[in-house]
Order: structure tokens, then C-alpha cells, then sequence
């Protein structure tokens, strides 16, 4: 595609999605990008409201996306902006915002969005057996569910499949919240972990938490000593500009 044709439909892209989040009442640097592979990506219901105890739709919504094929991979909402449209990662879902701000020309730049903060990265440890504060609890919590540990990717699958309001409450009796939950009931401590962890799930997917940078870097972040962790993954990016810049000028940068 012609990058002047490509940079005049993001443009109009980009107003289109700002109108859109205004007449719906949302926030654009809340909205959750995840929601551009469902029918209704402006949903009437505010997507940062107030929940009801036991509702976690954005978290349901996250499970669908990342271990389901239920989400409409061809939304129609940026499907006409890419040649050769193929199924788009939540972070590259930004591509229209990117191109309009010149930081990026084509979808298959070698410089291109991804998420900063992994939800998967924490949401996991919190249910896994192994290596975590909780995992003698979550071993027993396993084994009276489903009678044994199970496959984790499987199980949120699962959960992800099934309705949010029945399955997803499974996890909320996990140690991490039931822990929590009685600190928080007895004004230990405020901030209640399963509303932040819904919280999470919609802000993980806003433009807020996607950065612009070299493919490869990306796929790094994967492997080795960083696992996703943001923090350890700006360590190294320092570390490598220092190395082929000789001095701390990039590393103040980031």
C-alpha cells in the first residue's frame, strides 16, 4: 500500500477511533484495544466501571484473546488499513496510531508495537505451583478443583471458554485473593487484588502500555533472564545502547 494512502487512512482512523471512545463515554488512553476483535468494540457499558463482586469481564475477555479462538481476528475496524491482512496482536492493533505519529510507515516495518507489560507474565505466578510464595497453597487449591495439577494453559483456556461469572470465580479462591481479601476486610490493607487484577486485564491492552521498538528486541525479551519482566528488559536495552554508543547518553534516554 502507498505510504501516503496508508498515513491518510490511519489519520482518518485515528479521528474516527477518538469519536467513537467520546460518544461512548470511554477514554481513549483507557480504551482496551483487545475490543477492536469483537462486533461491538464500543460497548455501551463503561469498560473501567465500578464491578460487582464476582464480575471480570475485561479479565474474561483477556483469557478469550490470548487462549481461545473466539475473537474476531479480522476486525474489521483496521483490516483496510494493511495489505495483506493477516490476524493482528492486540499490540500491533495500534498500528493507525503509530503510522500517524511517524513512528512507523508499514505493517511489516521491522520497528513495531508491542505490549510493555505482560498481564499474562503475573496473572500466571499467581496460580502456578511452582517457585512462588504460594505455591503449597496452590498445589492443595489444584488438587480439591480437579483432583490434580493440571496443564495451566489448558485451564485458562477453559476459563476462557466458559462463563466468566461461574469459572472465574475459581479464581478468586485462590490463596493470592482470599489472602488478600481478609486484609482488606479487617483494614490491613486497601487495595483489593482481584478488582486490581480486572483493572489490569482492560489497561494491559491501552495505548498506554505499548512501546515502538526493534522486532528483535521483542523477541528477546522472551528468553534468557528477562521472562516479559519490563524492568529487567530495560535494563538490558541500556545495556546494549551503551555498549555500541560508548557512553550513558542513551541509557538517560530510557
Amino acid at each position: 500500500m502507498d505510504g501516503q494512502k496508508t498515513e491518510n487512512k490511519s489519520l482518518k482512523w485515528v479521528a474516527n477511533w477518538i469519536n467513537a471512545c467520546t460518544d461512548n463515554g470511554i477514554k481513549p488512553w483507557q480504551f482496551d484495544f483487545k475490543r477492536l476483535y469483537l462486533d461491538d468494540s464500543y460497548s455501551a457499558k463503561d469498560q473501567h466501571a465500578p464491578l460487582e463482586e464476582g464480575d471480570y469481564p475485561n479479565l474474561h475477555l483477556w483469557l478469550k484473546y490470548k487462549f481461545t479462538k473466539e475473537l474476531d481476528k479480522k476486525s474489521p475496524n483496521i483490516s483496510d488499513l494493511v495489505d495483506n491482512y493477516s490476524a493482528f496482536e492486540v499490540d500491533k492493533a495500534a498500528f493507525p496510531i503509530y503510522v500517524a505519529l511517524g513512528w512507523q510507515k508499514s505493517v511489516n516495518d521491522q520497528i513495531n508495537g508491542d505490549t510493555v507489560n505482560s498481564l499474562g507474565t503475573t496473572f500466571t505466578q499467581l496460580l502456578s505451583v511452582s517457585n512462588t510464595q504460594f505455591s503449597m497453597e496452590n498445589t492443595e487449591r489444584w488438587q480439591q478443583l480437579v483432583g490434580d495439577i493440571p496443564n495451566l494453559k489448558s485451564k485458562l483456556q477453559q476459563w476462557g471458554t466458559g462463563e466468566y461469572d461461574q469459572e472465574l470465580d475459581q479464581i478468586a479462591s485462590f490463596q493470592f485473593a482470599t489472602e488478600n481479601g481478609g486484609k482488606v476486610k479487617h483494614g490491613d490493607n486497601e487495595i483489593a487484588v482481584m478488582k486490581e487484577l480486572e483493572r489490569f486485564a482492560a489497561l494491559t491492552s491501552s495505548i498506554g502500555n505499548f512501546m515502538v521498538f526493534p522486532s528483535w528486541m521483542n523477541q528477546g525479551r522472551g528468553i534468557g533472564n528477562i521472562h516479559d519482566y519490563w524492568d529487567l528488559a530495560l535494563r538490558d536495552m541500556r545495556n546494549f545502547w551503551m555498549e555500541i554508543s560508548g557512553d550513558d547518553t542513551s541509557g538517560r534516554i530510557i
